[in-house]
């Protein structure tokens, strides 16, 4: 019974430290973006276009992670997922133009997105409370908020962008470690791999009121936590005068408390529901985005920073929100699929908020994300007071 409740603890722990890597190595770049737009001479509407396209190719990989992993087992598509972001990484840091800058981080983005779906799979199959065994997983990536921006702009200002890019081959050491710790799996699913591309299963699962309704708050969430890691250290710089350290620290700490709150979040979705608590976190973020934007006193940028930290916790309770909903033998193809297609949705935030920067400044750029997150508070609000059960 030790030795069972050991190793499941010890799968935890990995699966945390692999999301805290694959999360750092898509992080570090947001505080590089003025001195990447500097090298290839670029417009912040060009980068937010090629971050739109990572974030989309990481959107892509949750649909096949999900239905590999019902197959082939989710620890091969974890190891599948952590060597390929490695040799992404080393292509990415040594980008010679900006064209192959946008394809290398498409590869990065496809090796991050096989790894999230499988590994919640993993840990929802292990622990019953999985609203709090998720949470410490998504923690693992709030703490990658903390310290990979931090480390990044550090080996920048020693070295240059790139060399803080090649932060990311850290996911070769993670490799190693994983394929040790965890056992190889038995696959529990019949059929052939080619029954979950069915068109007709994707439909079916896509036009489930539940499923729909969730991936309408995961979408939004997702698009406000890309304008948020793609462009958050910018505006800092450019609207509230921070030197690129003193960004890189403030976006730390925003994560830092989102670390702390996730598996918090989780564990009161487990006890109370997952609507009320999202409501909450939804709320948070985006009164924390208002009081960032309007606000001109020291008081004001400290709550602000504070609410979107605690606010940005919601990761895990949209995740289990689908495995909820979703029969067991469902979850491979069905959470996949959803994860898939609120993150595509979701990817739009980085050019959206590019080009809204761009054309009508920071205020209305993250203003609208302000403005989204409350319009789906609305709905949350509106499934809990009249019972729509969505």
């Amino acid at each position: 019974m030790y030795d069972h409740w050991r190793y499941h603890y010890n799968v935890l722990v990995i699966a945390v430290v692999a999301n805290f890597c694959l999360m750092g190595i898509r992080l570090v770049i947001s505080p590089l973006v003025p001195d990447i737009a500097s090298t290839f001479t670029v417009s912040m509407s060009e980068i937010g276009l090629v971050l739109t396209g990572m974030w989309a190719a990481y959107a892509l990989g949750q649909f096949p992670s999900g239905v590999l992993s019902g197959h082939i087992g989710e620890r091969l598509v974890i190891l599948v997922a952590l060597g390929l972001t490695g040799v992404a990484s080393l292509l990415t840091a040594f980008s010679p133009s900006f064209p192959l800058f946008g394809v290398f981080l498409l590869l990065l983005g496809a090796g991050t997105g096989l790894y999230f779906s499988a590994a919640t799979l993993l840990l929802t199959k292990m622990f019953e409370n999985t609203g709090q065994a998720v949470g410490f997983l998504t923690a693992g990536g709030a703490f990658a908020g903390l310290i990979a921006p931090i480390a990044a702009a550090q080996v920048a200002v020693w070295y240059n962008w790139r060399g803080a890019i090649l932060l990311g081959t850290i996911t070769f050491v993670v490799l190693l470690l994983f394929s040790w710790v965890v056992k190889p799996q038995q696959t529990d699913v019949d059929g052939s791999i080619m029954d979950g591309l069915a068109l007709s299963t994707m439909i079916d699962l896509l036009s489930r009121p539940k499923i729909a309704f969730s991936i309408l708050i995961g979408a939004a969430a997702v698009f406000a936590f890309n304008a948020i890691t793609t462009f958050f250290p910018t505006f800092l710089i450019e609207s509230k005068e921070f030197t690129t350290q003193q960004a890189g620290v403030t976006f730390g700490v925003v994560f830092f408390l989102s670390a702390i709150f996730q598996p918090i979040s989780g564990r009161l979705s487990d006890i109370f529901s997952r609507d009320v608590v999202l409501i909450a976190n939804l709320s948070l973020a985006s009164i924390g985005f208002v009081l960032l934007i309007w606000g001109s006193t020291l008081y004001t940028l400290f709550a602000g920073l504070t609410l979107l930290g605690l606010g940005i916790s919601w990761a895990g309770i949209i995740q289990v929100r689908f495995t909820d909903v979703l029969d067991k033998s469902e979850w491979g193809i069905g959470y996949g699929l959803a994860r898939s297609t609120f993150m595509l949705i979701g990817a739009l935030g980085s050019v959206v908020v590019g080009v809204l920067a761009d054309f009508f400044g920071w205020s209305v750029a993250f203003g609208s994300v302000a403005l989204l997150l409350g319009v789906v508070v609305l709905a949350i609000l509106a499934n809990v007071l009249f019972n729509l059960e969505l």
